[in-house]
């Protein structure tokens, strides 16, 4: 951290606290809005809406002395899960599944798969059929 250019590290803690209680603020105040959309928006509208709020979550705030410090997103999800897992964990998986997957894979020694390998891993099922007839012929 005294690496950094202009800054002193009683400085950077400073700030690194106030861009801290940043991200916790902006992600409690998603956190209202997705109470508040299940609490009044007709189902209908409801994943619209999450999916908006979802948007928001993962762009904010800015925080730029924290982010040469840690992983921004991590950190969101992370503050997500920790504040809100006991009453209501949907809250943060609906937000940042992705990223708590990926924090619970590399805790728990595992690795997370994207889609495109996942799909690469999947045998077509025109392949299938024409393996099982091949082997029919035999």
């Amino acid at each position: 951290m005294e690496s950094l250019p202009g800054l002193y590290l009683k400085e950077l803690a400073r700030t690194a606290h106030t861009e801290l209680r940043r991200i916790e603020s902006h992600v409690e105040g998603v956190k209202a809005e997705w109470a508040e959309v299940f609490r009044t928006a007709p189902k209908t509208t409801q994943t619209a809406k999450v999916v908006d709020l979802r948007r928001k979550f993962e762009s904010g705030p800015d925080v730029p002395h924290l982010t040469h410090l840690g992983d921004i997103p991590e950190i969101r999800a992370s503050y997500a899960y920790g504040r809100y897992s006991v009453d209501k964990p949907s809250f943060a998986f609906s937000m940042a599944f992705d990223m708590l997957c990926k924090i619970k894979a590399r805790e728990s020694g595992g690795t997370t798969l994207s889609h495109e390998f996942g799909d690469l891993m999947t045998i077509p099922k025109i392949a299938v059929r024409t393996l099982s007839a091949l082997r029919s012929d035999v």
